[in-house]
């Protein structure tokens, strides 16, 4: 689990009084309910810069008066210079902009493939899920935002997934079978399949580049209990 404070430009300076950095990842290590001094239930979020140093300095960082010696021991409180800190829920949802969870399984496999398409265009991308199928996660990611200066105008584009399984794909006319969709307007859309039976597909991926856009870079990925290849298909 992670957590990233806000990237605007004009926040970082501001983020740095407080003992954050700005277009930066934190570790998020736990979640405690303690009571303040008035004796009102508080929920802090335990959080690691992973540099290992520079830290928070706002309600409930290691010199906050905040602290009492029962929440301290119930937080197993430390104020050691690690970069580790508590905040309570109403900051880090003012000073963080994303929190991410990312889901690990032994023996999935991962695969990949890099594209691109013009602006008004769209991409066909096929792809084969070895027998046998089960769980699996689809994504499209775009370039992070942190691959370029925060002076450069850069956001992320809205994306269209659309899948198909190809019932004939050795056939001249492919017949395609809906599987479903998908929309969203952020680094990484994904979808989820409980069970993604072997066979062939194709992604349907679509982006609303701006008219300026420079960089239509862009990749697909698959994560799950199957092995899955990429194919180029020039014909799609």
């Amino acid at each position: 689990m992670a957590a990233s404070a806000g990237s605007t430009g004009a926040s970082v300076e501001a983020l740095e009084k407080l003992g954050l950095i700005g277009n930066h990842s934190y570790g998020l290590l736990c979640c405690v309910t303690v009571e303040d001094k008035f004796g009102d239930s508080v929920q802090l979020f335990q959080l690691r810069n992973p540099w290992g140093d520079f830290e928070w300095k706002g309600d409930w960082g290691d010199d906050s008066d905040c602290w009492t010696p029962d929440s301290k021991i119930t937080a197993k409180w430390s104020s050691e210079d690690d970069g580790t800190f508590f905040m309570c829920m109403e900051d880090l949802q003012k000073y963080f902009s994303r929190i991410q969870l990312c889901r690990m399984t032994d023996g999935y496999k991962y695969s990949f493939f890099k594209a691109r398409h013009k602006l008004g265009s769209f991409s066909m991308i096929r792809f084969v899920v070895a027998a046998p199928g089960g769980h699996h996660y689809l994504s499209i990611n775009q370039t992070d935002d942190r691959c370029f200066d925060r002076h450069v105008d850069y956001d992320y584009s809205n994306v269209r997934l659309i899948v198909a399984r190809i019932e004939n794909p050795e056939a001249e006319e492919k017949k395609l079978i809906y599987k479903n969709g998908k929309m969203g307007q952020d680094r990484d859309i994904w979808e989820e399949y409980e069970n993604l039976e072997p066979g062939e597909y194709y992604m349907y991926v679509e982006f609303d580049w701006p008219d300026n856009v420079q960089h239509t870079e862009f990749s697909v990925s698959c994560y799950g209990a199957a092995q899955t290849y990429f194919l180029r298909d020039e014909k799609a």
